[in-house]
């Protein structure tokens, strides 16, 4: 168990707004994929905030607070894509969407759908950095875990700002394809 981990399980409020202001927007991401709505994203994850809270004390059940967290998310975004699919039945609304919200609702019912954490992403990222051809794994390193600039990295290495790009842009494209199945979570350690 990791120290927020066990500061939430022992009560600790700062804890807990720590974990909000580090998981929010991944939180939002992974429920908008199932949910399809901004709005009805962001009151789940408020909701699996209040779960989390209420239940803190099952904490310790869980390898990580990440794993955890995604597996209330994961039942809040079910419980809602159940209902939805009753309610739209009943109203006879679009078949399309209908359909659509019975096949996410398939998917996160599978139970051979892991959730997957910081760390495995954090690896498999890290694998994936470590096959890049050196130029841009070197520029990658700098931009992304560095924090340089484009022309402080150009300056370092004595290339021009153009050729920074030009790395920058097949690493991506080598490390989306590299981590297909982790593609929804890549969003938050290679583009920011």
């Amino acid at each position: 168990m990791d120290s927020l981990q066990k500061r939430i399980h022992s009560g600790d409020e700062k804890a807990l707004s720590q974990l909000r202001i580090e998981w929010s927007h991944k939180l939002s991401v992974f429920a908008l994929s199932y949910v399809r709505c901004s709005y009805t994203a962001e009151d789940l994850v408020q909701d699996t905030f209040i779960k989390l809270w209420e239940s803190r004390q099952d904490i310790n059940k869980y390898d990580s607070i990440g794993a955890f967290v995604y597996t209330i998310l994961k039942n809040k975004c079910l419980d809602y894509l159940k209902h939805k699919t009753i309610e739209l039945r009943y109203n006879q609304q679009s078949s399309s969407e209908y359909i659509n919200l019975q096949a996410n609702k398939y998917a996160l019912e599978d139970e051979s759908i892991n959730i997957i954490t910081d760390a495995q992403i954090n690896k498999a990222l890290t694998d994936a950095v470590r096959k890049l051809p050196r130029p841009c794994r070197d520029v990658f390193i700098m931009s992304r875990y560095n924090g340089l600039k484009n022309q402080e990295i150009a300056n370092e290495l004595s290339i021009s700002v153009k050729t920074v790009e030009y790395h920058m842009t097949r690493a991506i494209a080598f490390l989306k394809k590299e981590m297909e199945e982790y593609f929804i979570f890549l969003y938050f350690f290679i583009m920011h």
